[in-house]
């Protein structure tokens, strides 16, 4: 696939899953009650929110159908201009809904944030396959730490630890998508995603999460 034509089905793609998810996920929201944010609550509501999410994909799997455009054309990202780069993550940046409290949802971040967790990373702890950490990588820099610089740290250092307990060195695939990935300040507090992700192993948390695997 072009780069031309991968913009353009992302783009296509937001406009579909802002209608199948976000309206709807305002709504599970409303009707949602929570009794409060203790670990198991805050279990029970995601508990509730994934058979949600599964009620939409048994009624039309759009979510499936992303999924399975963004593990076949990965590499486009990587292979774009830098100038395609900036265009497709402002696209992700910019896809937002109205939030139920104020505010706003950035719907492709949080999609994207999920495959790398519920997808790219399971799957590579499952396979041992290093496309899954590349696709994983990928789906990190699109994203661009619009969320939080904290989940994205934690992302990468679970991905750079998973990879390691399958035997693989991830460090030239860290390496390759940090150079593709950009070196501007993001919302979610990140100075540079492209250092971040070059310099994993030298984050502290990444030292914490090894000392303590270490120890089991």
């Amino acid at each position: 696939m072009e780069t031309r034509e991968f913009i353009e089905h992302l783009t296509d793609y937001a406009a579909k899953y802002k209608i199948w998810w976000c309206e709807p996920f305002e709504k599970f929201r409303e009707q949602y009650k929570h009794k409060g944010y203790s670990r198991h609550e805050m279990e029970q509501y995601r508990k509730a929110l994934n058979e949600f999410r599964e009620s939409l994909r048994r009624e039309n799997d759009l979510l499936g159908e992303i999924h399975q455009f963004l593990d076949q054309n990965y590499r486009v990202y990587i292979d774009a201009t830098s100038e395609e780069r900036i265009e497709i993550r402002k696209i992700v940046n910019e896809s937002e809904y109205p939030a139920l409290k104020g505010g706003k949802f950035h719907f492709l971040e949080d999609l994207l944030f999920n495959y790398t967790n519920d997808w790219a990373l399971k799957n590579l702890k499952e396979t041992g396959d290093k496309i899954w950490l590349v696709r994983g990588l990928v789906s990190i820099s699109m994203e661009n730490c619009g969320i939080d610089y904290r989940d994205t740290i934690t992302q990468i250092t679970y991905l750079y630890i998973a990879a390691q307990e399958k035997g693989i060195d991830p460090e030239i695939e860290f390496q390759t998508v940090a150079q593709v990935s950009s070196d501007e300040k993001t919302r979610g507090g990140c100075d540079s995603l492209s250092h971040m992700m070059a310099t994993t192993r030298n984050l502290a948390y990444y030292r914490e999460r090894t000392k303590s695997f270490s120890k089991k």
